[in-house]
């Protein structure tokens, strides 16, 4: 359970925990004339919800304050955008079951559509995923702003004593990038467990996804980047596919 997995989370990072619930009040309901009756009971069941699964997890007595809120909006990826930033939250949490072809494409996945819209990062978590401190992050990059994000996973990873693999995957052709790109931005770091891969796939999602799973890797991290018209029709967005696709938990930074 994802819930599960932020309270460990927050163990070892020594944060706060919010349970948040969004009622989803869509414009046709709002206009009817006893749509506050319904507001009012959509929140009550969220309250009994959340102050269940409050008191579930706060009997595992780990010492990680946990708190319950409710937002009402649509669409859920505005409201929980507005939430996080108006509360500065660190890191947004969800669950993801992950779906593949057409009732993908069909049923669309709220961790991905947040992914999308989140300015703060975001960690989609599979279901039946038990947290273990993460050892092995895997940093999937297109080598784009490759100093500023490994640096921002170096301090990340210092806290977890974690090895982190820098991963470029090729699709076609040949490597062009700068010999010295790489060793400088691991450099100016100053954390000894960094590593470079780079490998050749057929695709950049099934690269990544042979890479993690030969590597035995605990966390995924990836950096989005705004798509163009087309992209975003017909979803050619790497991390949002690694959202669906991924079997361990995906952390997912925006760089707009």
């Amino acid at each position: 359970m994802a819930a599960q997995y932020a309270v460990r989370l927050a163990v070892h990072m020594k944060a706060k925990v919010t349970l948040l619930s969004i009622v989803e009040i869509e414009m046709e309901t709002a206009v009817l004339r006893n749509w506050k009756v319904l507001e009012k009971q959509m929140r009550e069941s969220a309250t009994k919800g959340l102050s269940k699964l409050q008191a579930e997890l706060s009997a595992g007595k780990h010492g990680v304050e946990i708190s319950t809120d409710i937002a009402a909006g649509v669409p859920m990826e505005d409201v929980i955008e507005n939430y996080a930033v108006t509360k500065k939250v660190s890191v947004v949490v969800m669950g993801t079951k992950g779906a593949t072809g057409l009732r993908r494409i069909l049923s669309g996945s709220n961790t991905a559509t947040v992914i999308a819209k989140s300015s703060v990062p975001v960690m989609a978590i599979p279901s039946k995923v038990a947290f273990n401190a993460p050892k092995k992050f895997v940093y999937a990059s297109d080598l784009t702003n490759l100093t500023s994000e490994i640096r921002l996973l170096a301090r990340i990873a210092k806290q977890f004593q974690a090895e982190v693999l820098i991963l470029n995957t090729i699709t076609s052709g040949s490597s062009k990038i700068d010999k010295k790109l790489v060793p400088d931005a691991i450099s100016k770091t100053r954390y000894p467990a960094i590593s470079f891969h780079q490998i050749q796939s057929k695709s950049t999602v099934e690269g990544i996804n042979k890479f993690v799973k030969d590597q035995k890797a605990d966390l995924l991290v990836m950096f989005t980047h705004e798509l163009d018209f087309y992209d975003k029709l017909l979803g050619k967005s790497v991390t949002r596919t690694m959202a669906f696709q991924s079997h361990i938990p995906l952390l997912v930074y925006n760089r707009s």
